[in-house]
């Protein structure tokens, strides 16, 4: 019991963290175990407590419950310092409030104050409307055998992660917004001063990787760059990448379309020798360069276009690209390009593999030694993350997620790669743990994003689609 009640705090903890749909919020609040009620003024031991079975039945909407949601969005580290949306918080606690009272519940005051501040609360940073930031925590997928009916409602549920790596992650993000405060304390995205650190945790080197991810993104898409937003298959791409480390471990990395910066995020942390995220917003490009510099130890560069890209041989880096400029001479020095998301619109198909063209078929820049020998990853798992790059170099080589929209456009998509000569392999089986021949995501030690809402829909997994592109044979 006692495992199951940590297993669904955690999923609380995580669904405020990404700001999930108070739905959510209020099941998992109804499936936890209710803490105990305060004893301010005990009842009499002979006289029966009317309150006490509904109390047990309604979980965290106890009254001790309400108390305790309202302690936790006040005291955990990561909600303190990036903070919930007003709309957000006041929606929640509203949701909450109506759910207390449509069950003759009795009411908090700490939940009736709560909702009572985010009324008076006065309008913030106009600048920094339509944004908010989430913490996204990855770690070891439950087993699948543990199915919810054979070992109770949290069995499939992800355990917590280490205490530590919470902690560390939350220094670093103190750290990080300490340096992106500007003038007044407004909060901008020049970059901040980082410290080295080993990581969120070290992990067993047989285990998967794990951490959290804080990203400021747009809560609508009419808010910035819809790059600045978190999409489906950058989540199917990162959990791939979790899964198979081995697949960035020691290589160049060059992201199209890098939006939030996630999946260059978690190729920084898997231990790649350079990751170069590129987009062609600059909005977009400015707020991955940001959220990188947030959940990344080392220094991230700004590179100015393909001609810088040139000369980036480690580290990170961001770059405004446009899929149409024109390559150096010598082409571009990475052998593992990913994009996620990028086949939406059908006039944009041919300009993106015109240029996986050009990138599978430029001249091969071999690795520098201390490339080859691999690099201890910056992430959470680096013992186990960085540790033994493989001795023989792989293929170039183009990972690409997408959430099948219009089957048309991935037809289109497909035909025109085969017209280039490309090869392109379909790997089977979208989500965590799918095997293939190229060894993505299959085998060994798994790890899923916890409790984002839109990735346990499975009408959404059933249409994310990830495709391994080679150059001609």
């Amino acid at each position: 019991m006692a495992e199951a009640a940590d297993a669904l705090h955690w999923r609380l903890l995580c669904l405020l963290r990404v700001a999930a749909p108070a739905a959510k919020v209020l099941e998992c609040l109804l499936r936890l175990p209710p803490p105990p009620e305060p004893q301010d003024s005990p009842a009499d031991p002979g006289e029966p407590d009317p309150e006490a079975d509904g109390a047990s039945s309604c979980g965290w909407l106890s009254e001790a419950g309400q108390a305790a949601l309202l302690e936790l969005l006040a005291s955990d580290p990561l909600l303190r310092l990036l903070g919930l949306p007003r709309p957000y918080r006041r929606s929640l606690l509203k949701r909450l409030l109506a759910e207390v009272e449509g069950r003759r519940l009795a009411l908090a005051d700490s939940l009736a104050e709560g909702y009572a501040e985010t009324l008076a609360e006065a309008a913030g940073d106009e600048a920094e409307e339509g944004f908010l930031y989430k913490t996204f925590a990855y770690g070891p997928a439950p087993d699948p055998d543990d199915a919810p009916s054979a070992q109770g409602p949290s069995a499939s549920l992800p355990s917590p992660l280490p205490p530590e790596v919470c902690e560390r992650h939350a220094a670093r993000v103190a750290r990080g917004l300490a340096g992106q405060r500007g003038p007044g304390g407004a909060l901008g995205l020049e970059p901040g001063p980082t410290r080295p650190e080993a990581g969120d945790a070290a992990d067993p080197p047989s285990g998967p990787p794990c951490g959290l991810l804080s990203l400021r993104l747009s809560s609508n898409m009419l808010a910035g760059s819809t790059g600045c937003h978190e999409w489906e298959a950058a989540f199917e791409l990162a959990e791939r990448l979790l899964g198979s480390p081995e697949l960035v471990r020691g290589r160049r990395v060059l992201e199209l379309g890098c939006g939030c910066g996630l999946v260059a995020a978690v190729a920084a942390r898997l231990g790649a020798a350079a990751v170069a995220a590129t987009d062609g917003s600059a909005q977009a490009v400015a707020n991955c360069a940001a959220n990188l510099r947030l959940n990344l130890d080392g220094p991230v560069r700004e590179c100015g276009g393909a001609q810088e890209l040139a000369g980036h041989a480690e580290g990170v880096c961001v770059c405004q690209l446009s899929w149409q400029e024109p390559l150096p001479p010598g082409g571009l020095p990475y052998d593992l390009v990913l994009a996620s998301d990028v086949l939406y619109d059908p006039e944009a198909v041919p300009v993106f593999v015109g240029l996986l063209e050009r990138l599978l078929t430029q001249p091969a820049q071999p690795l520098s030694e201390e490339q080859s020998s691999g690099q201890e990853g910056q992430g959470p798992c680096s013992s186990a993350a960085g540790a033994g790059a493989p001795s023989q170099p792989r293929p170039r080589e183009v990972l690409l997620a997408s959430l099948l929209r219009n089957p048309a456009t991935l037809q289109l998509f497909l035909a025109t790669a085969g017209e280039r000569g490309l090869r392109v392999e379909a790997l089977p089986g979208a989500g965590p743990g799918a095997e293939g021949e190229s060894g993505l995501g299959g085998g060994g030690a798994r790890a899923v994003f916890h409790a984002v809402p839109v990735m346990e829909d499975a009408g959404v997994r059933g249409r994310l689609r990830v495709h391994r592109i080679l150059g001609p044979a």
